[in-house]
């Protein structure tokens, strides 16, 4: 028994030794490591992604003068020698087609891969600015009064201008020195002449007066000089060899679209008579604009009737202020033998 005693009381100090602070479990550990990992990820900043940034998108491909492209390979392609073109850089699937030049026009330069077929107008024509679609015949001479400036080429027509003298300066001063001399020595011999005769100046301008009508007088019957011509074409023209009027002056439609300038073909049909609806239909019937004041005349000649006329037509130029085209016209007739002038006094009818 005291033996047990003596075990038991002096076990109970090594029980008493293992209640201290123990060694840390392995679990403890595992959450030590946990918060040590955690916390520096806690306490960093929470970064929000920008918005996306966008590229830009690529330009559209451009391919120079002379190429095009093609929808299917995206590669720039020469155009086809001789067959199209492209004058800028560009974006077309395909080339443009050369120009052919037009029946009245004469090819000066090839189409190219960066330019068109390049024409001009036939010699003795020309192309106006009002009427780039087809040429015009060229003027072949300039009216009374003018003297040509520049001949007629493809792209504009005879030109003229009034007709100078062309006398040396010197030669002009001289002329009015002279006239004035003459002048002042005409003015001190009716000064003298009036002194010495003791002329009153309301004598003196009697005299002036009656001498100044008498002159006149004079003047008035021997007519104006150089009006023989002009007399002649103020005469009405008349069919030659009593032909048809009607049809005779149908005959000569042409001349007038050949020898009327183009930009005055309306004005002109309008100064006439005919009304703005005719002139829309006759230019809607015709497929060659060329022909239009034909077919102008034509309707103009049906609604008139026999009242149509020749004259009416020179006289129509001659206010709308073609002088030449009138006169042109009006040589044209007579030389043609279609048109003569009207009787005279004589009883004979007369031609140039």
């Amino acid at each position: 028994m005291a033996s047990r005693r003596a075990v038991g009381r002096a076990a109970a100090p090594e029980a008493q030794r293992g209640a201290g602070p123990r060694p840390w479990a392995p679990r403890t550990l595992i959450v030590v490591l946990s918060l040590l990992v955690l916390i520096p990820v806690a306490s960093c900043p929470i970064i929000k992604p920008d918005r996306i940034h966008q590229q830009p998108a690529a330009p559209e491909k451009e391919c120079p003068p002379g190429s095009y492209l093609p929808e299917h390979s995206r590669v720039c392609t020469p155009c086809p020698e001789n067959e199209g073109f492209t004058g800028s850089r560009n974006r077309l699937s395909s080339c443009r087609p050369c120009s052919n030049c037009p029946a009245d026009k004469v090819q000066i330069a090839a189409c190219t891969r960066t330019n068109d077929t390049q024409c001009q107008c036939k010699k003795g024509t020309y192309q106006d600015k009002d009427s780039p679609e087809f040429c015009l015949l060229c003027d072949t001479r300039c009216p009374n009064g003018k003297v040509k400036a520049r001949d007629c080429g493809p792209n504009n027509n005879l030109v003229c201008v009034d007709q100078k003298s062309g006398t040396p300066w010197w030669v002009t001063l001289l002329a009015c020195i002279f006239g004035l001399g003459v002048l002042a020595l005409l003015g001190t011999f009716v000064y003298c002449w009036c002194r010495s005769r003791n002329l009153t100046v309301s004598g003196v301008a009697t005299k002036t007066r009656s001498r100044v009508s008498g002159f006149l007088q004079d003047l008035r019957h021997q007519g104006p000089i150089g009006t023989d011509e002009s007399q002649m074409r103020r005469k009405l023209l008349v069919p030659a060899n009593n032909e048809n009027p009607i049809e005779t002056l149908k005959e000569c439609f042409y001349e007038f679209s050949r020898i009327v300038p183009f930009t005055r073909w309306e004005p002109f049909m309008r100064l006439v008579g005919l009304m703005e609806n005719d002139i829309s239909i006759a230019k809607a019937q015709v497929l060659d604009q060329r022909d239009a004041l034909y077919h102008m005349l034509t309707i103009w000649l049906n609604t008139k009737g026999k009242a149509a006329s020749v004259n009416t037509l020179l006289d129509s130029l001659d206010k709308l202020g073609e002088t030449k085209a009138k006169e042109d016209m009006q040589d044209l007739l007579l030389q043609s033998g279609k048109y003569v002038y009207e009787v005279g006094e004589a009883g004979s009818a007369v031609s140039q």
